[in-house]
C-alpha cells in the first residue's frame, strides 16, 4: 500500500493532558492530598507550538473536555497556529450509550472552545477480543471523520479484527470513517514511545515508511516532553515510569522534526480518503 501525500508523509499528534494524567502519578497525588497548582499543560504545548514553528511542521492536538473547559485561550491559540484541534475521549467505556454520550459532549464542549470544526476521535484502544465495530457506527453518527485510536494488529482467529499498519476507510451502514492506526513499539507491546524507544530506531522505522510511501504517526502525551514538570517524591517504580526519558523524548521529537515533514491528520483527510482501501464492516 502506497500513499501520495503531497509535501508530507508522517502525522504528529500530541495528547494534551496535565502531568497527573498519568494514572499512576494521578493516584499517589490524591493519597497526599497533593493539589497542583501549575498543571502545566498550556506551559507544554506554548514549547510545542515554538518548536513546531521552527520546523515548518503541523500536528494534531487531542484535547479533553476538562482542557477545553478550564482553557479555552490555549485552543484557540493552536488553531490561530495552524494546527488541527482534535477529541480525546474518556478511557475504557466499552459501554454503547456511554460512549456516545462522551463522544457527543466532548466534541461540543472542544468545538466551543476552539472556535473551529473537529473532525479527529481518539480514546482507549479497542481490545482484541472486543472489536466494538459500533464505535465506528457512533462516530460517524456524531459528526467525525476519523479515528486514531487502534494499534496495527493481525487477526489471530475469526474473532479478531486485523488492523493495518496504514489508513483505511471503514464502511458501516452509517457512512464512511477514515481510521489512522498508531504506530507500533518497536521492542515492545503497546504504541511508540518516544520516551523510551531509541533514536536510531525511530529514524529507521520513519525512513522506511518514507521511502515505501506510508504515512508513520507520532503520538505522545504532553506531560512526556514536560522537562520542567514538578518532582515527587514518589515510590521508586512509580517515578522511574513516570519521569524517565522526558528530557531524552523531547530532543527525539525535535530530531525527528527536523529530518522528516510532518503534518495534522485532518489537514489530508481529502487525500487519505482519495487512497486508503476500503473495509466493508457489514
Amino acid at each position: 500500500m502506497t500513499y501520495r501525500l503531497a509535501g508530507t508523509t508522517h502525522f504528529l499528534t500530541i495528547d494534551v493532558a496535565d502531568w497527573t494524567a498519568d494514572p499512576e502519578v494521578a493516584s499517589a497525588v490524591a493519597r497526599r492530598n497533593f493539589d497542583p497548582l501549575d498543571a502545566r499543560a498550556g506551559e507544554t504545548v506554548n514549547v510545542l507550538l515554538d518548536q513546531l514553528a521552527a520546523a515548518n511542521a503541523q500536528a494534531t492536538f487531542f484535547i479533553t473536555g476538562p482542557i477545553a473547559r478550564r482553557d479555552a485561550t490555549l485552543l484557540r491559540r493552536v488553531v490561530r497556529a495552524g494546527h488541527e484541534v482534535a477529541v480525546r475521549g474518556a478511557p475504557a467505556l466499552w459501554d454503547q450509550d456511554a460512549f456516545r454520550a462522551d463522544a457527543r459532549t466532548v466534541k461540543d464542549t472542544v468545538e466551543d472552545a476552539c472556535g473551529a470544526q473537529v473532525s479527529g476521535f481518539r480514546s482507549s484502544p479497542v481490545t482484541p477480543k472486543n472489536p466494538a465495530l459500533w464505535r465506528f457506527e457512533t462516530l460517524i453518527e456524531e459528526g467525525y471523520e476519523y479515528d486514531s485510536s487502534r494499534l496495527p494488529r493481525t487477526a489471530r482467529g475469526r474473532a479478531e479484527q486485523s488492523v493495518p499498519n496504514y489508513p483505511q476507510t471503514i464502511v458501516c451502514g452509517a457512512g464512511t470513517l477514515i481510521e489512522v492506526p498508531l504506530l507500533s513499539h518497536p521492542f515492545a507491546t503497546g504504541p511508540l514511545c518516544v520516551r523510551s524507544a531509541p533514536y536510531a530506531a525511530m529514524r529507521q522505522m520513519f525512513a522506511s515508511r518514507t521511502h515505501a510511501g506510508l504515512p508513520g504517526v507520532v503520538s505522545f502525551a504532553t506531560w512526556e516532553v514536560d522537562r520542567d514538570q514538578p518532582k515527587l517524591n514518589l515510590p521508586m517504580l512509580t517515578s522511574w515510569r513516570h519521569y524517565r526519558g522526558r528530557r531524552a523524548a523531547h530532543d527525539r521529537v525535535d530530531r525527528l522534526l527536523q529530518e522528516f515533514r510532518f503534518d495534522a491528520i485532518g489537514h489530508r483527510l481529502n487525500e487519505l480518503a482519495a487512497q486508503a482501501p476500503a473495509v466493508h464492516t457489514v
